[in-house]
């Protein structure tokens, strides 16, 4: 089968890589640089190297259609965020092609939309904070029913650009003045205390059929204060599961798709704050549990039966090095005594790294000069370390 991946960057194909090429494909991958995890991974048959789709989506798109007059591929496979989006638009022209299995549009932005999400969850008892949506009242209404401080987040956006933490209701008042129009594109919601966030990875099938469910703990970020996960731990929690297969289903989602949660301090609740409707950069723990997405996937595109992967092992612990070693230089002491599982757990048989394998080791090394490369710009290290969801 000839597959074309359409994101090298995202360091979420490597697991992908491996397993393709273990079942026998034959994979081209298009990447943004040759410093990409995916451009030196000894898997890919063949590189190649487009514009960047985030900065440079036009003629990303040209030379796409380009390349697909020209050579002829059986599954278009997208990984990361833009390029996701991209395959969603442009699926009806792309399927003149290939197979591309991801969710039609619709159910797609249901997903994608984080204020859609969370009306979903309010009208359905589904855990999630309290949301209130400008373009449905104003701010002295939303003033005279919240409780402060609040969280404002845009509606659609990527990781936790654009959101900050609102303290008074004078506070709020001078943000809708700054934001005019573009008010209705932010969603407000109640301000959660808590300790732990959650990630659930997930499969569906045609017909949003639960086939695959791992929970992970999130115990470290960087930065510290809140952003990128730079670990996680597989946990069981059947409520979660069950809370996840009301609101996946009930959005319709189809395909690889994960959920963040925050566990509420107040009432031990685990409560739905955004879903993002494509593969997730944590997902090698699970085909270190076992799941073989890659095979769900291809199965998925073909319209074939999936056997179902709900089972698996707790205690499971994926590591990115490199954001670990800035998380215990940045943290301090009473982080690195108390965090779980202890830091200087570096080697055992549960443990994984996200970046790191002895059978493909030029991928970590394009990792960290990907990362010096982006992080040389001073607007990405100002917005690396603004304050996220965890500014308890």
């Amino acid at each position: 089968m000839r597959l074309l991946l359409t994101d090298g960057d995202a360091r979420q194909g490597l697991p992908f890589l491996k397993a393709f090429k273990k079942a026998g494909h034959h994979i081209t991958i298009i990447c943004f640089t040759r410093l990409s995890p995916g451009y030196l991974s000894r898997y890919p048959d063949r590189r190649l190297i487009f514009p960047d789709i985030e900065y440079a989506p036009k003629e990303f798109e040209e030379k796409l259609f380009k390349h697909l007059d020209e050579t002829k591929y059986d599954v278009i496979l997208p990984f990361g965020h833009f390029d996701a989006k991209f395959c969603v638009e442009h699926k009806e022209r792309l399927l003149k092609y290939a197979l591309v299995p991801i969710m039609d549009y619709e159910h797609f932005m249901l997903a994608y939309d984080k204020g859609t999400t969370m009306d979903f969850c309010m009208k359905n008892n589904i855990p999630c904070p309290t949301t209130y949506f400008p373009e449905r009242e104003d701010v002295e209404s939303i003033i005279s029913r919240a409780k402060f401080p609040l969280w404002v987040k845009p509606r659609i956006g990527v990781g936790a650009l654009g959101q900050r933490r609102i303290n008074s209701p004078q506070e709020l008042r001078e943000y809708y003045s700054a934001c005019g129009k573009d008010i209705n594109n932010i969603i407000i919601q109640e301000f959660i205390p808590h300790t732990n966030e959650l990630v659930c990875h997930t499969f569906w099938d045609k017909d949003s059929q639960m086939k695959a469910c791992i929970i992970l703990k999130k115990p470290r970020y960087f930065p510290p204060t809140g952003g990128t996960h730079t670990a996680l731990v597989s946990v069981h929690m059947p409520q979660v599961v069950e809370n996840c297969k009301r609101l996946f289903q009930g959005l319709g989602i189809t395909g690889i798709a994960d959920a963040d949660m925050v566990i509420d301090s107040r009432d031990g609740q685990a409560k739905f704050f955004e879903i993002n409707p494509r593969v997730s950069c944590g997902i090698k723990i699970g085909f270190f549990a076992g799941i073989n997405y890659a095979d769900m996937w291809l199965k998925f595109a073909y319209g074939q039966g999936i056997e179902p992967h709900l089972e698996y092992e707790k205690g499971l612990y994926l590591r990115n090095l490199c954001q670990e070693i800035l998380w215990y230089l940045y943290c301090g002491k009473e982080l690195r005594r108390h965090t779980d599982p202890p830091f200087f757990k570096f080697f055992g048989k549960n443990v994984v790294y996200q970046t790191i394998a002895l059978d493909d080791p030029l991928t970590f090394i394009g990792f960290v000069l990907n990362m010096l490369k982006r992080y040389s710009s001073p607007n990405a290290r100002a917005a690396k370390f603004s304050k996220k969801y965890n500014d308890k």
